[in-house]
């Protein structure tokens, strides 16, 4: 359509140029040379109009765009204030209920479902901020718009894990789907086993988030991340996976279950003070749940960590949470910085351990862990004879496909 456009639009401005070549030798009795320069000044004028109505047509289409996106911007507020009425709403129908209903049971039901409902109107509150970060980044970069095991809490087959989409999805196709995904809670939760060694027994699960777009198509962590960094929205995917896995460990508990659960959260989400701090309030009103959640992160984020983001962890360290590191670049660590940090797992991968003198630092840096009750969990383990090699440094867990792939985990009520 475009190629047809611009030939209708060369056409255009030449026809005028090739009458005047043509006539004003004829109408005026001007020598051949005099016509040729004055069409050339024809056409050159007429192509500079063109560029001119161009450019104004392409503003005013920018212009709509923007528009468009700031109305878009402003339904999605409404949104999410519809919304927030609705949890008001929900909150004072459930005190009327309590007021009405009594018995123990009854009361502590509300208790659960008020509390979940503070933490989900923090997390509502994250989002708007979200949603409107990204429509104003938009709206001044317009071209960004254009251009293995059963899983805990029920018997969900497997996800099979498609290819990695890089070759059919590009950035801004991504980045919607991460944007859609927020908008509809339909992260998917995945659940993968860490094993006791040699026992191969389960003890952990590390959470973490997936995206299926419609066609089923599976986008992973390391493809979507650092978009959603760049657009603002890590923090919200963080705290919708705490949320879920909030849920996940009330039902497991229920059914008397005694297992742990790493949740995966970045340096953004631990400074996220007024969310974390929604968050840890939430938790010291179900200190019954603390026990079974382990607040994983980046172990360069250690030395990152701002005064008001370690008193925050501190105050989860009281309630019985236990705190963990991955993305652990080598063998080069300070067991010291860890026992200050309190910090009681650590996760190393499974190549680093095997490559060529990896063993002799090893077996030293576990005899330190050992002493300040420092677990390792080697993780990236695929292989049997790799985990016989491992199995000879004395790793305490193991975790990879080896014992179970990620596993889609069944929603919770």
């Amino acid at each position: 359509m475009a190629f047809v456009r611009s030939v209708f639009n060369l056409i255009g401005i030449s026809a005028p140029a090739v009458v005047v070549v043509v006539l004003l030798p004829e109408w005026l009795g001007t020598r051949l040379e005099f016509a040729l320069i004055a069409g050339t000044l024809v056409f050159l004028c007429g192509a500079v109009l063109l560029e001119i109505n161009g450019r104004r047509e392409g503003d005013r289409r920018l212009r709509e765009e923007i528009h468009a996106l700031r109305a878009g911007q402003v339904a999605v507020r409404d949104e999410l204030a519809g919304a927030r009425r609705e949890m008001k709403a929900l909150e004072e129908a459930l005190q009327a209920a309590a007021s009405l209903r009594g018995g123990q049971g009854s009361s502590q039901a509300l208790t659960e479902v008020m509390d979940e409902v503070t933490v989900l109107k923090s997390l509502v509150s994250r989002l708007s901020e979200g949603q409107a970060q990204v429509a104003e980044q938009v709206a001044f970069r317009p071209a960004l718009a254009v251009a293995g095991g059963t899983a805990v809490g029920g018997a969900e087959p497997p996800l099979m894990l498609q290819p990695l989409e890089a070759e059919n999805l590009d950035d801004q196709s991504v980045l919607d789907e991460v944007k859609k995904c927020l908008r509809q809670d339909s992260l998917d939760l995945m659940l993968q086993a860490v094993v006791s060694l040699p026992q191969r027994k389960r003890r952990f699960y590390e959470c973490f988030t997936r995206i299926r777009t419609d066609d089923g198509t599976v986008v992973r962590p390391e493809r979507y991340i650092e978009l959603a960094e760049e657009a603002g929205l890590v923090a919200a995917i963080d705290n919708m996976l705490l949320f879920r896995c909030v849920q996940l460990v009330r039902k497991i508990q229920r059914e008397n279950m005694d297992v742990g659960f790493f949740c995966n959260i970045s340096l953004n989400t631990l400074e996220d003070l007024d969310f974390f701090g929604d968050f840890v309030e939430f938790l010291e009103g179900n200190a019954e749940l603390a026990k079974s959640l382990i607040f994983e992160f980046a172990y360069a984020d250690l030395k990152r960590q701002r005064g008001p983001t370690r008193r925050q962890l501190e105050r989860l360290l009281e309630l019985g949470c236990r705190l963990s590191v991955d993305q652990v670049d080598g063998l080069a660590i300070d067991p010291g910085l860890l026992v200050e940090r309190e910090i009681r797992f650590i996760k190393l991968e499974a190549a680093v351990l095997l490559e060529e003198g990896g063993p002799e630092i090893f077996r030293s840096l576990k005899r330190e862990l050992d002493r300040r009750a420092i677990d390792v969990i080697v993780e990236k383990i695929e292989a049997e004879a790799d985990l016989i090699e491992l199995l000879e440094l004395g790793i305490d867990f193991g975790q990879g496909y080896l014992f179970g792939e990620p596993r889609l985990a069944k929603p919770t009520a």
